[in-house]
């Protein structure tokens, strides 16, 4: 499993937006709010922290910039974006 992209997910668990990054995330959804996670290549939204870790066993990144907080998009150095 590798990490796709950055992504927001509303409270009632629908996606919102998608992107590069979460402000572009936020931007593709219109400016709405919501959580910040990681859409993986299987389509499953993902939290910082599961990304992460989902992103340090795939080769995608090398270390996370602060484990406490989770992945970051600056945190991916490898495979990313994944194209379709």
């Amino acid at each position: 499993m590798k990490i796709k992209c950055a992504a927001i997910l509303s409270r009632k668990g629908c996606l919102l937006g998608t992107g590069l990054s979460h402000e572009s995330a936020r931007i593709s959804a219109g400016g709405a709010t919501g959580e910040r996670g990681f859409l993986t290549d299987t389509g499953l939204f993902v939290n910082r922290k599961r990304a992460g870790e989902i992103a340090l066993a795939s080769g995608q990144a090398e270390q996370l910039a602060n484990p406490s907080f989770g992945l970051s998009s600056s945190d991916l150095v490898h495979d990313y974006p994944l194209s379709d």
